[in-house]
């Protein structure tokens, strides 16, 4: 036992003065990379792909799913063959895109928006009327200048100090304020971001940003195969099965005791079958939401505790259907709780119904305030289904999309909560990115991780001090 002891520590060094014993690990349970990335949704993947393929930087992906995507979740219709998409949708045509893709082999074709937005309360079945589409336009166009006054959202929660004062409003005040009403209408398919007409206006204009609405008018892009989840079955082939831990979480991190090395301990497999590795690497990468709850395991700073803790956010979960009634083709039902177009739906409740490129089958987003059972997802989709005067649906699929939308308060805003969120890039020889970090669009995290990769974290594995200082461009 005494020579296996004294072989490992040649091998590793000395173990380090923490909770985790790196002795009682054969050496076949230890991994030695450069960067250990956790989580491997669409921010994580790509880290991963542009690591190794880029940066040439060794990387393991520790994933809880058993699976990689995160929230690009695809259901191929087995009568036809045809992927139904009921996660990410469309990816905007941005060169990040077309780059990654062409990465990993991937043709890709334009795709577009075509659903006209119907405004229906789905308790009652009243359908409400929609602005004119020419003052839609106008309202859109508004819309669109405002955002331009704002050129550092295009990229990361980088904000000038002070925040300016129509950021810091709930986005209803805003319209209200800037006589823009009608562009709601247009926007009828984000309330399953929340309550987002009480947000401040900073995380619509980061999520209806100037690329999502220029695709909505141009068009987006999709994999010729018109199957967005085999972006991340090629992905995983690519990275190398030997560097993706799927069905696997932290048990215990130490970021602190070595000078050189942060070792985190991982326990992958389910029921009766476990195994516990532990991970050996210059780097983190933290790409899943930052929140108590998703870091347990962690050995999070007083700081990090901190930031993390004010973040709130929605519950979010889609579906796949099947319909026995034919509904008005070409319409993406939007949950309206009245005529008023101020006044949300009551949660939890389906809240749009969207048609699909497969005839009969519908895609579903709910929204709730608490975390729903999957049990419990089904029956707010048969309740809120009643209004439309069919049997119950065949639900062929359900997803869980939570915790969805992080934000905080618009007076955290305020007082720099983005400035000391950021701040903690490279402490710690951690990196944080995602959507927590940009918004739920895919190419901009892959473009503000590009950022962090090139300006951030590969420097600090070059830099003889191991640091790299922070840095950020808009």
């Amino acid at each position: 036992m005494k020579a296996i002891h004294r072989l490992r520590q040649s091998i590793f060094g000395p173990p380090s003065p923490s909770n985790i014993d790196i002795t009682k690990y054969n050496t076949s349970d230890i991994i030695e990379r450069d960067v250990c990335i956790i989580g491997g949704g669409a921010a994580g993947t790509y880290a991963a792909i542009q690591l190794q393929n880029i940066h040439n930087k060794s990387i393991v992906v520790v994933e809880k799913q058993p699976r990689l995507g995160g929230q690009t979740t695809t259901y191929v219709d087995p009568n036809s063959g045809q992927p139904v998409e009921y996660g990410v949708t469309w990816f905007m045509d941005l060169p990040v895109v077309r780059k990654y893709f062409a990465q990993l082999d991937i043709d890709v074709v334009p795709s577009s928006f075509t659903s006209r937005l119907q405004g229906y309360d789905f308790r009652t079945g009243d359908q409400f009327p929609t602005s004119p589409p020419e003052a839609q336009k106008a309202a859109m166009a508004i819309y669109r200048a405002k955002m331009e006054e704002y050129p550092f959202l295009k990229l990361g929660f980088y904000l000038p100090d002070p925040v300016p004062k129509d950021l810091l409003l709930p986005f209803e005040e805003f319209v209200k304020k800037h006589d823009m009403a009608s562009v709601l209408h247009s926007m009828g398919g984000l309330n399953f971001l929340g309550d987002w007409l009480r947000q401040p206006t900073l995380y619509v204009m980061k999520y209806l940003n100037m690329g999502f609405v220029t695709g909505l008018q141009d068009g987006f892009l999709k994999p010729a195969n018109r199957n967005n989840g085999s972006v991340y079955t090629r992905a995983q082939h690519r990275i190398g099965e030997d560097n993706v831990l799927l069905s696997s979480h932290v048990i215990t991190m130490d970021r602190d005791s070595d000078p050189t090395w942060v070792y985190v301990e991982v326990q992958s497999g389910s029921g009766g079958y476990t195994r516990t590795q532990l991970i050996r690497a210059k780097r983190v990468i933290v790409a899943v939401p930052p929140l108590l709850t998703t870091l347990q395991g962690f050995d999070l700073s007083a700081a990090e505790k901190a930031l993390f803790c004010q973040f709130r956010h929605t519950y979010c979960y889609t579906g796949v259907i099947r319909v026995n009634k034919e509904l008005p083709p070409g319409v993406c039902f939007t949950n309206r709780a009245s005529e008023d177009i101020f006044v949300y739906p009551r949660l939890p409740c389906v809240l749009t119904i969207r048609p699909s490129d497969v005839p009969g089958l519908y895609t579903l987003h709910i929204g709730s305030s608490t975390p729903l059972s999957e049990d419990e997802v089904k029956r707010e989709i048969q309740s809120s289904l009643r209004s439309f005067q069919m049997t119950t649906p065949e639900i062929l699929v359900t997803g869980n999309h939570s915790p969805y939308q992080l934000t905080v308060s618009a007076e955290a805003i305020e007082a720099g909560f983005y400035n000391d969120l950021n701040g903690l890039q490279g402490n710690r020889r951690t990196y944080y990115i995602g959507s927590t970090f940009e918004s739920h669009n895919s190419p901009q995290i892959w473009e503000l991780t590009d950022q962090i990769l090139e300006n951030n974290l590969v420097p600090s594995l070059q830099s003889p001090s191991g640091k790299s200082g922070w840095r950020y461009r808009w």
